[in-house]
């Protein structure tokens, strides 16, 4: 009887309070990412021009260190072209998560999509490969940035954002 009664107790109370850490935990840990609404076309020497897509992710926690702090970051994906008007599919781009990196394994290979520049905007159409097994190709989905946005344009070089592979 004793192992009944215990039973009972944990069920009682443990299922509640686990129930409670989860909940808290999925509430207290997010990341959100926001794209710029303006993207800068700057002179590049490899390429022509570098797009700059500027964006914020805002978050809340790190469920490694159990800190629930909140933190922004601001980071860019990167658009390398050797032209800025019409449209340009992508077999005619090179797209890096890194700045400056423009060659396997930094650049994203198998891209599809456009992306079309008139003199006040840009519109970014792409589809990303997703990779079940990290070799066969299993879906394609829309950059998460995909839309149409304010350019301007800069005669001066791309600052440096930190961040290397």
């Amino acid at each position: 009887m004793p192992r009944d009664r215990l039973s009972q107790i944990l069920t009682k109370l443990l299922y509640p309070i686990l129930a409670f850490i989860a909940l808290t935990m999925n509430s207290c840990l997010y990341s959100d990412e926001k794209a710029t609404k303006d993207l800068t076309v700057y002179s590049y020497d490899k390429m022509k021009y570098a797009l700059a897509i500027k964006y914020r992710t805002e978050g809340r926690g790190n469920i490694h260190t159990f800190d629930f702090s909140k933190y922004e970051l601001d980071d860019a994906d990167w658009i390398y072209t050797n032209r800025i008007k019409g449209q340009i599919t992508s077999d005619s781009i090179i797209f890096t998560h890194y700045q400056d990196e423009l060659e396997y394994p930094w650049s994203q290979s198998n891209l599809k999509g456009t992306v079309t520049f008139d003199s006040l905007s840009v519109k970014i159409e792409l589809m990303m490969p997703e990779y079940d097994d990290g070799v066969n190709i299993s879906r394609w989905v829309p950059y998460k940035f995909n839309g149409e946005y304010k350019l301007t344009l800069s005669t001066e070089r791309p600052p440096i954002i930190d961040k290397k592979p």
